[in-house]
């Protein structure tokens, strides 16, 4: 999370995830990330989408947050997927 209002839109969140993602991939050798947010963090879902995680599926209706049910949003980003989009961007 970026708590100050001033450092949102600098592209902090997104240079934090691609190096997650990397260590993630390359290092720990993983072959999937996975992660959820609420349907209502567009920002959020914004970065998630720009890094190149894939919408899954959704648990509907799952929180109740100013009057009305929201879904959870499944995301998930597998290694070829990550290594496909870092090629591209060598290109």
């Amino acid at each position: 999370m970026i708590g100050s209002e001033e450092n949102h839109g600098k592209g902090y969140g997104t240079e934090a995830l691609e190096l997650f993602c990397s260590f993630a991939f390359n290092e720990l050798r993983l072959n999937r990330v996975e992660l959820v947010c609420w349907e209502f963090n567009t920002k959020a879902r914004r970065v998630y989408e720009k890094v190149g995680f894939v919408q899954e599926g959704a648990r509907r209706k799952k929180r109740f947050r100013d009057g009305t049910y929201h879904d959870e949003i499944c995301y998930g980003l597998l290694k070829e997927e990550w290594e496909s989009r870092q090629h591209k961007q060598e290109i």
